[in-house]
């Protein structure tokens, strides 16, 4: 994923209305819990299914932790607080934008699905 995001090319978008742009070379746009979305950084490899990274915002105060997680693999545990963990659509990839580690079921609602492919 570290600068090459043409696997993931395309706009993803949550139950919660929050969207992310991302062309084969970098994130174009995104906006999430109303915040501007200005940079992906510090992508690393969790395990082979999963990259976490971090969403820089217009607010200098304010990220967001990035789990990106393909089809068919569960999301690694490692994000979820005891006792909790993978109730997403696991047939798709997914975007889990939110604070870990996750401690409710309610952050399925904040996962992005890919809604557009890039052109």
């Amino acid at each position: 994923v570290a600068g090459d995001y043409s696997s993931i090319a395309g706009t993803w978008q949550n139950a919660l209305g929050d969207t992310l742009v991302l062309s084969k070379q970098k994130l174009e746009s995104g906006v999430v819990a109303s915040y501007e979305i200005t940079a992906l950084t510090n992508s690393v490899e969790i395990n082979e299914n999963n990259y976490r990274a971090e969403l820089q915002t217009t607010s200098n105060d304010k990220t967001f932790d990035f789990v990106l997680t393909q089809a068919n693999h569960p999301i690694a545990q490692e994000v979820f607080a005891d006792g909790f963990s993978d109730i997403t659509d696991s047939s798709r990839d997914r975007i889990i934008i939110s604070s870990f580690p996750i401690s409710t079921e309610t952050y399925k609602d904040s996962v992005l699905y890919k809604v557009a492919v890039a052109e």
